[in-house]
């Protein structure tokens, strides 16, 4: 119902709130920017996160892991409307942020998932 009500919203005199569902899951969502200029290492520091779809993002998650692959971090990023991206703030201390990994998985409203990463 959920669902059925986001694509109604949606939906036009000429795309039936089917079409525009039928487009959403036909198409996968993509991931645009991955901003990490503001990440020092710290709690609190923000890293920012454009990812679109032809529907609807409904989730952005980021790990942050060592050069070994062990996960330091991971979160689910808050949606920020007034600036149309998604936010990650970090919770754990890094002293040496060369070499670490960003990672970023994008889920759509049909449950599409998008991988994306960033070495610091």
């Amino acid at each position: 119902p959920v669902k059925r009500a986001y694509y109604e919203s949606r939906a036009t005199k000429e795309v039936s709130a089917y079409n525009k569902a039928l487009a959403d899951f036909l198409t996968k969502p993509w991931v645009d920017q991955i901003d990490a200029i503001d990440y020092t290492g710290h709690p609190g520091d923000k890293i920012r996160i454009i990812a679109s779809d032809n529907g609807k993002v409904d989730s952005v998650v980021v790990s942050i892991s060592d050069n070994a692959g062990a996960v330091l971090e991971t979160s689910a990023c808050v949606f920020d409307g007034e600036n149309m991206n998604w936010v990650y703030t970090a919770t754990t201390t890094q002293a040496v942020i060369a070499g670490l990994k960003v990672s970023v998985v994008v889920r759509d409203l049909p449950g599409h998932v998008v991988e994306r990463s960033l070495m610091l």
